[in-house]
């Protein structure tokens, strides 16, 4: 095959060696080994996208929960003091949160439901700082996150 297409091209030169039986077993050799190299590199670059698909689906960035905190502060028009409050309770829930998705001896139900329920109490510990004009606002802004996620 090689020596056919060469002699296309090239009409007036000569092939660089008559294609016998060794030097066939040579093109062979030749062709296997570009295959090899062909399909290596693309096991590699199929390699490299699979891992950048993993990697790149976060579902909430530090910046975006940044975002939605201090939308909540500005809609429920926060003083300092219930701002440090919330970031305390916010900070707690978070280490709570990491110990129960990090504890092997749970099930997934089970850290499903330990979660709830701290979730749940995470929200009480809000709303006991909040005022009664900033519990209807709370109480209002609840709802539409659950539509959202739905």
């Amino acid at each position: 095959m090689a020596f056919v297409f060469y002699s296309t091209i090239n009409k007036n030169c000569k092939p660089p060696f008559k294609p016998t039986a060794t030097n066939t077993s040579q093109l062979l050799q030749l062709k296997i080994k570009q295959m090899k190299q062909l399909i290596l590199a693309l096991c590699l670059v199929g390699f490299g996208y699979a891992t950048q698909a993993q990697t790149t689906s976060t579902p909430s960035t530090p910046t975006t929960e940044k975002k939605k905190k201090a939308n909540l502060a500005k809609a429920l028009n926060l003083d300092e003091a219930q701002k440090k409050t919330m970031a305390t309770i916010r900070k707690n829930g978070k280490a709570q949160a990491d110990s129960i998705k990090n504890n092997l001896a749970l099930t997934e139900a089970q850290k499903k439901a330990e979660l709830n329920k701290m979730k749940q109490a995470e929200r009480k510990k809000v709303e006991s700082i909040l005022t009664t004009d900033q519990k209807a606002k709370f109480a209002e802004l609840q709802p539409k996150k659950k539509h959202k996620k739905q």
